[in-house]
């Protein structure tokens, strides 16, 4: 058991490190007016770009773009344009506290899109918002550090004013200004009531959900396994019979939460897997022959930690680890033998489980899955076996949505 986890580790561990390319539908368009409908890479969209990766199809090589030649861009929830902008040049913190405003051409993110807009971008590293009034050129939303003539630190939070002085409504106002970040969530806030309180429709572009129920996803799975049930003297430490090479059927349901910051790497899951067994054998018992009869019925819960690794632009590899506690139904494991009076019914305890499984397509999953229960005794003082329990589980698994989140 020991040497399974550390073999399964050895996998995951180093491959936090790794990342894979999210690709969903969208289109830019170039200065050349050319529109492309293609599969845009949505990792990153959301930092500093200088160039967006996309493919035609699945089964093409990536290709890149420069931001510099893109006129706008719009893929899942996100939308970028080019846009001449009015900018602070003077960005180091000094005694310069007044902006200067310059001109230039800059590839903005677009937060919210109406009478009142916001935008985004990074410059020297930092991310700064933009506001626009009726379609106007944006202008930048001023917070700027200064140092005053004590030589501290301060702060110039002149987007209050801007804000201020572009929205004429009495419900926007004085207090909610006052209490104003200069943050993503805040500003967007701040944006919406403008719009809003002066009666103007408007879209805002969220970029990659992190709401919680975005990045959690179902699947069904359905298989056959390979069991082996043994039993073995306490005393003795001799077979008394071995159940293998069973093939059955087995039933799933799955839950998985994708980690936001790992880009689709790592999950969190949970599930649940049917498994059921009717069997006879030959035991040795006292040194006289005799059948066995196997009856299982129990469901294993597992939860784990799970790694994705992209192989090709519409293919992933993941491998897993989790542990588990089975609920027998009925008597759960139960081996009856021909001679004796009684029956050897096992205790459950936890469980062991790895998987290994291949993605197509980001939605079909062909998954390989190791189940080991540790030894179960007999439920009475008297018990002189050892019952363990291993299933190799192969199922075809449906994911009810595609990934990219």
């Amino acid at each position: 058991m020991k040497s399974i986890a550390s073999l399964l580790l050895s996998f995951l561990i180093p491959a936090i490190v790794c990342s894979q390319g999210l690709y969903e539908k969208g289109y830019f368009v170039t200065k050349s007016q050319e529109r492309y409908d293609v599969l845009i890479d949505m990792y990153n969209l959301d930092k500093n770009l200088e160039a967006v990766k996309y493919i035609e199809s699945y089964d093409e090589k990536v290709k890149s773009i420069p931001v510099s030649d893109i006129l706008e861009l719009s893929v899942s929830d996100f939308k970028f344009i080019t846009e001449q902008a009015s900018i602070d040049t003077f960005r180091e913190a000094g005694e310069k506290i007044e902006p200067a405003f310059e001109s230039k051409w800059l590839f903005l993110r677009v937060e919210i899109e109406g009478f009142f807009s916001l935008y985004s971008t990074y410059l020297e590293g930092d991310e700064i918002f933009l506001f626009s009034v009726d379609n106007q050129k944006p202008q930048e939303l001023i917070y700027k550090k200064f140092i005053r003539y004590d030589g501290k630190e301060s702060v110039n939070t002149m987007f209050k004013k801007q804000l201020n002085s572009a929205v004429n409504c009495p419900s926007f106002g004085i207090r909610e200004l006052s209490n104003a970040v200069y943050t993503r969530q805040n500003l967007i806030e701040l944006v919406m009531n403008a719009n809003t309180c002066t009666d103007n429709s408007y879209s805002v572009f969220k970029g990659m959900n992190t709401s919680f129920f975005e990045f959690l996803n179902f699947s069904v799975s359905l298989g056959s396994s390979l069991t082996s049930v043994k039993s073995v003297s306490v005393v003795q430490g001799n077979e008394i019979v071995n159940f293998s090479e069973l093939s059955l059927p087995a039933f799933g349901i799955e839950a998985e939460f994708l980690i936001p910051p790992s880009n689709n790497t790592i999950s969190f899951w949970a599930r649940g897997d049917y498994l059921f067994a009717r069997a006879n054998e030959i035991a040795t018992f006292l040194d006289v022959e005799q059948e066995a009869i196997l009856r299982y019925e129990y469901i294993n819960a597992s939860l784990g930690l799970r790694y994705y690794l992209k192989t090709s632009n519409n293919t992933k590899i993941y491998t897993d680890l989790g542990y588990g506690k089975s609920f027998k139904i009925d008597q759960g494991i139960l081996i009856d033998y021909s001679v004796k009076d009684d029956y050897l019914k096992t205790e459950i305890p936890g469980s062991i489980n790895a998987s290994l499984a291949f993605v197509f397509r980001n939605r079909y999953v062909l998954e390989s899955r190791l189940l080991y229960l540790n030894s179960g005794l007999k439920e009475d003082e008297n018990a002189f076996e050892n019952v363990s329990h291993t299933a190799f589980l192969f199922n075809f698994k449906y994911l009810f949505k595609s990934y990219y989140k």
